[in-house]
């Protein structure tokens, strides 16, 4: 079996100690690399008063800026977050949840509706979620829809979030060549105005969000 069948909940037993210790060594290097940026990267947010307004949101941010925008959050005890339940992401969950966010495995095509699910109850008992609408898996800055069902059915606005930083690197072998911020960077944070969907606006509102998240 291909080692890319393997899920967080599937690990056969011969595959299990490099399973753990590669997951653990990689969650301490992010932990570390984000423990860095927030001590050496000057910080600026824009539009606090969006997300202030309304404790429980959903933010969208396009996928590639995914990481630049996790990287610069201070605090994400109050998230709950989706993760892709393939096994190289377990390292991912494990930094998460040691910063306190919730996570709920699933993703398009991996159980993404019933993950959706939960994450929107979660949702109305108070906390926030990050979405990248265009990701797992792209087509680049092309926005599913999922992200605005669950603002309808959750009943929280939709904040499109803009992030970018002055000095970062791509992942050239991500699909998207995900940006991760460099040491000293200027990292900015930008909160648009929130989107309210609703069942007559829900076209008109994924327009404007593919518009607000900007490049």
């Amino acid at each position: 079996m291909s080692l890319i069948k393997y899920r967080v909940g599937n690990i056969p037993l011969w595959f299990k100690p490099f399973y753990y210790v590669t997951s653990y060594l990689g969650a301490y290097i992010i932990y570390a690399y984000k423990w860095l940026i927030l001590n050496t990267c000057r910080i600026v947010v824009e539009g606090k008063e969006n997300v202030e307004k309304y404790p429980s949101r959903i933010e969208s941010v396009w996928h590639y800026k995914g990481s630049m925008y996790w990287l610069g959050l201070q605090d994400v005890t109050k998230f709950v977050q989706f993760s892709h339940p393939l096994w190289f992401m377990y390292k991912i969950i494990l930094i998460l949840r040691w910063y306190g966010c919730k996570v709920v495995i699933g993703s398009t095509g991996h159980g993404g509706r019933e993950a959706a699910d939960k994450i929107v109850q979660e949702i109305k008992n108070g906390y926030s979620c990050v979405i990248t609408p265009d990701g797992p898996a792209g087509p680049l800055k092309e926005i599913k829809k999922g992200v605005l069902h669950m603002g309808l059915q959750a009943g929280v606005p939709v904040i499109p979030v803009q992030c970018e930083s002055n000095y970062s690197f791509p992942i050239f072998w991500n699909w998207d060549k995900k940006r991760v911020p460099l040491f000293f960077s200027t990292i900015t944070i930008r909160y648009q105005k929130p989107l309210f969907v609703t069942k007559h606006n829900f076209d008109e509102v994924h327009k404007i969000l593919a518009t607000a998240m900007g490049d």
